[in-house]
């Protein structure tokens, strides 16, 4: 069988091989986006079912934070769609011989436009998707975000931070304001209990008492549900006037601060008063 008929046949009409050979550029086109969105969607289909395995199902913070991830995701596969889709459109229409420039100079100008007008916001929700995909903070979690400004976070958006003072404000951060991030509370904390003995106290007895006060704290939480490690006695650390100051330091699980310090305080005050050591005012 050869091929040569309709080679001649081609060659006498090359209005059919222009078509053809549009048509086999449209297919094609449209068969390699089809496999592009394809692809998005299964790395976005596997994206959401990691983050749905890696999901607590009481750990508030990082359920929301997991809530914030699969936004974020749901929001790079839409963008990407679109990306693809105006490829393709602009291929097809140079395909068929319409000049794509116009197009593309209208859309530059357009981009510019909209850059100029908008980037406080587009910078607000770079700074946000990199704080969410570094993990800088998260719900829960006590930060500062500059010399006056410090809380607690309650809210995360890809635009605004939203953190809660310790006066009960309520402030509204945009994130491209968010140049550096303190974070006091990042995956543990430190509960910190300082006191002061008078320095006439016996300083050998003053850290025998502690430290049982420190082992009896330990104790309640055999587990290590609350508590993360041993806590720890330091000191003498200072002299303040006629007063040396203790302190003792337990690292615990984030939202537990205050339950650690209230075992630790309760401990201390009664081993010192079991070993005759008065508190100093």
């Amino acid at each position: 069988m050869t091929f040569a008929p309709l080679f001649e046949y081609l060659g006498a009409h090359p209005t059919l091989v222009t078509i053809l050979n549009r048509t086999l550029g449209v297919g094609l086109t449209l068969l390699a986006a089809r496999v592009v969105v394809y692809v998005l969607g299964v790395v976005r289909d596997r994206a959401r079912a990691r983050v749905a395995r890696e999901r607590p199902e009481r750990d508030e913070a990082a359920i929301e934070r997991a809530h914030q991830l699969e936004t974020f995701i749901g929001v790079a596969h839409d963008v990407s769609r679109i990306i693809v889709y105006s490829f393709v459109v602009l291929t097809l229409l140079s395909q068929f011989g319409v000049s794509v420039q116009p197009f593309v100079a209208g859309a530059g100008l357009v981009g510019a436009a909209v850059a100029l007008g908008s980037q406080t916001i587009v910078k607000d929700f770079v700074s946000g998707a990199f704080l969410l995909l570094e993990n800088q903070f998260a719900i829960g979690d006590q930060i500062a975000v500059s010399s006056t400004m410090s809380g607690t976070v309650e809210r995360m958006t890809l635009r605004i931070t939203v953190l809660r003072d310790a006066d009960g404000a309520v402030h509204f951060v945009p994130n491209g304001a968010i140049a550096s991030v303190t974070n006091r509370s990042h995956r543990w904390a430190n509960a910190v209990v300082t006191l002061a003995t008078p320095a006439t106290a016996d300083v050998a007895a003053v850290r025998a008492a502690l430290q049982r006060a420190a082992d009896a704290s330990a104790a309640r939480d055999p587990d290590r549900a609350t508590l993360l490690a041993e806590v720890v006695v330091a000191g003498p650390g200072a002299i303040k006037g006629a007063n040396l100051e203790w302190s003792l330091s337990a690292r615990a699980q984030i939202g537990t601060l205050a339950q650690v310090r209230s075992w630790v305080i309760e401990d201390a005050i009664r081993e010192l008063q079991q070993a005759g050591v008065t508190l100093a005012g």
